[in-house]
Order: C-alpha cells, then structure tokens, then sequence
C-alpha cells in the first residue's frame, strides 16, 4: 500500500522513484526493485536466489520446489514490491545507514519520528514499533532495528541491520536462515562489547553418575525463568514459550541439548566438594550467568 501512495503522489513507479531519490544520490550502485521469484541473470548477474531453510527437516530448498505444493507462495514473492523486493548488499545497507546518520535521506525532525517506540511489541524484551523500524534497549544500551523476518513471503531472505546509536555501532547481516541471523548479530553484538562468547565445537556425550542430577534441579533467571528438572536419567531444561529439551552430559557440570536446532549449553561451576557455585546457560554462543531462584 506505501509503495503504490508513493506511485500515486510521484507519478512515476516504485522502482523509479527508489532509484532517483535514494539509489543514485546514495550511490547505491548494488541496489534495486524487482519483482521476481527468479533472477534474471542477464540483467541480476549479482543476485543470489532465496532458499527457504526448513527448520523440522532442516534442510534448504530452492523457491522452485513451493510451486508444486503452494503456487500462492510462489505468486506473492513473484509479484510483492515495497516491503519485499529491493535486492541489495551488505555495503549498501551499509551506506544506506550511514545517509539516515547523516541526515542525508531525511530531516534530524522527521528522523526523529521515525526512531520514536509508539506501538510496544515485545514486552519482555521492551521492543517497540517506530515508522518502519523497531526500537528498544538491551544490554548494550538503546538500538535501532530494521528487520525482514524471512517469513514465507519472502521465502528465505532475511535482512536484520542493527545500530546501537551512543558507540555508532552497525551490525548488518544478510542470511537464508531466519533463526541463525538473529543469533549472529546478537553475537557480533557480544563481541562489539567486549562480552564472551562461546565459539560452537562438536559435543560428544558421556556417561556421568546420575544422582549427581538432583543438586542442579531448579528454576534460575535469565530474561525468562528458566527450569530444569530431571528425567529419564538426564537433564532437562524449558522456558516458556520453546519447546522442553533433552540435555547430554559432556562432562559431569556441563550439559547439551539432544537437539540439533538449539545450541543450547548449561553449564555448573563446583567447588571441590561439588557444591555449585554459578550456573552459566549459553546459547547460541551467549553466554550468561543465571541465579538460582
């Protein structure tokens, strides 16, 4: 609906206006609208053609294989510019952030709006809508949002740029599997902030004496509470809103979920007599202290 107001008040096409007003005063040389499931190459030899990753299968799969079960899908990536189909590159999104900085694009006023949190949409994590953006504090301090979710539509591009504006740091990640660049740029985040970080490694599963279990049942705190519990002869842990995984010893205070989705780690630190004195859960690279409750 935006993209067809503005064909309306410029008289010209989506495509066209995008590049006169920002793609060629930006030099934004890698950037365009279109509208195709797939690429020309002759006139797209730079483009790379969305894969959907299949998070139960874990597998990827080209655009092609949804016609044959969901022609919809198809059509509406095939036909859907304004908050899909502008084909760009990590350098340009990066140019592209530094003219919103530098108040090339738009006034510091109108700016300013467009930061502003008016609708809240996570209030866990306190992330609220802006125009076009989503705002909110972490950590880290105060940060601006731009995000394509790699829903359906798009099927497989996913596009998060992330600006923490007090250091000026910009994080851009351009990835085909939706759950992997959040995770990334958390952990560029983490790194940006001097913050640990636990690089993945292969785990390899042990058997441990069992009742040494009970000591780490219990709820702890992070950003949810989180519960583990034993069962079946091994660790369990949840938090609301995922699903309960399946933790393997690796060594008799360091734990890893069975499944290959979430790099999910617990991790107890002991005194000699085994009494433990801090819990670390980390995940995807995260690694945070959590208080036993």
């Amino acid at each position: 609906m935006l993209a067809s107001i503005i064909e309306k008040i410029s008289g010209v096409s989506y495509a066209e206006f995008i590049q006169q007003n920002i793609c060629a005063p930006l030099q934004l040389h890698n950037t365009k609208v279109f509208a195709e499931l797939e690429a020309n190459k002759k006139l797209h030899a730079n483009h790379t053609e969305s894969v959907f990753f299949d998070e139960s299968k874990q597998q990827f799969f080209p655009p092609d294989s949804f016609k044959a079960f969901s022609p919809e899908l198809a059509y509406a990536t095939n036909a859907v510019v304004g908050s899909i189909g502008v084909s760009g590159t990590a350098h340009d999104l990066f140019l592209f952030s530094r003219a919103l900085k530098n108040n090339q694009l738009l006034l510091t006023s109108t700016k300013k709006e467009m930061f502003t949190p008016y609708v809240l949409k996570d209030s866990l994590n306190s992330i609220y809508f802006g125009y076009g953006v989503l705002t909110g504090k972490n950590e880290f301090g105060n940060y601006v949002q731009q995000r394509d979710d790699g829903n359906n539509i798009t099927l497989g591009y996913v596009t998060t740029v992330i600006n923490y504006p007090l250091e000026d740091f910009t994080i851009i990640i351009l990835a085909n599997k939706a759950k992997s660049s959040s995770d990334i740029a958390g952990v560029l985040s983490y790194i940006l902030y001097d913050k640990e970080v636990v690089p993945p490694y292969t785990h390899k599963q042990i058997s441990i004496d069992t009742s040494l279990l009970e000591k780490y049942e219990g709820d702890y705190k992070l950003s949810r509470v989180a519960r583990v519990y034993k069962k079946d002869g091994t660790l369990w842990t949840t938090i609301p809103g995922e699903p309960d995984l399946k933790m393997l010893p690796e060594s008799s205070t360091k734990f890893f979920s069975s499944n290959k989705e979430y790099d999910w780690q617990i991790e107890f630190k002991t005194d000699a007599h085994g009494k433990v004195l801090r819990t670390y859960f980390i995940f995807n690279g995260f690694k945070k202290e959590a208080k036993k409750l």
